[in-house]
């Protein structure tokens, strides 16, 4: 049996399996698709021999499609594609700590997340109230610049960004 597109948790482990049929027998192997390496079993290698793949605990960066290719010397050579998917808590930086503006002057402040599935992420003031705009972008980017010209002075203050906790 061929292991078809997986979603697993990050620290788990996993194994691909591929059983391919043919005279002569054929040989079977395992690579990433974007041709990138693969750690497995702390060394990083192109190709894997054999129908199984096994990953020990699994990480984001294991995260891609893999393809099982096998070939017998008679043309043409199969492959089958699985696609693995590693979930994986959200991970928040925010390049610019500090920002400063005049009242009415434009101001973007930005928090970078990583996750899969992807975060909701979000911005509160220093009393926890949330930051509620329809001004984000796919790299959550919240833009400021209506409200400070809104609201003015009611938005000076310390911001927090964030995503909400899974547990």
């Amino acid at each position: 049996m061929t292991s078809n597109d997986m979603v697993v948790r990050e620290g788990t482990n996993v194994t691909l399996n591929c059983k391919a049929k043919g005279f002569p027998e054929p040989y079977v192997m395992w690579r990433r698709e974007d041709g990138d390496e693969m750690a497995i079993s702390g060394e990083n290698v192109n190709v894997v021999d054999g129908e199984i793949l096994h990953i020990t605990k699994v990480s984001r960066l294991h995260m891609a499609a893999y393809l099982c290719v096998a070939s017998n010397g008679v043309p043409p050579s199969i492959s089958k594609r699985v696609q693995l998917r590693v979930q994986f808590p959200p991970m928040l930086s925010i390049p610019n700590q500090l920002e400063g503006a005049y009242v009415g002057q434009d101001v973007v402040l930005e928090c970078h997340t990583e996750a899969y599935p992807a975060s909701i992420n979000y911005w509160t003031t220093e009393r926890g109230d949330m930051i509620i705009s329809g001004k984000h972008t796919v790299t959550n980017i919240l833009f400021l610049s209506n409200l400070l010209h809104w609201i003015e002075i009611n938005l000076l203050g310390n911001y927090t960004g964030g995503v909400p906790s899974t547990r």
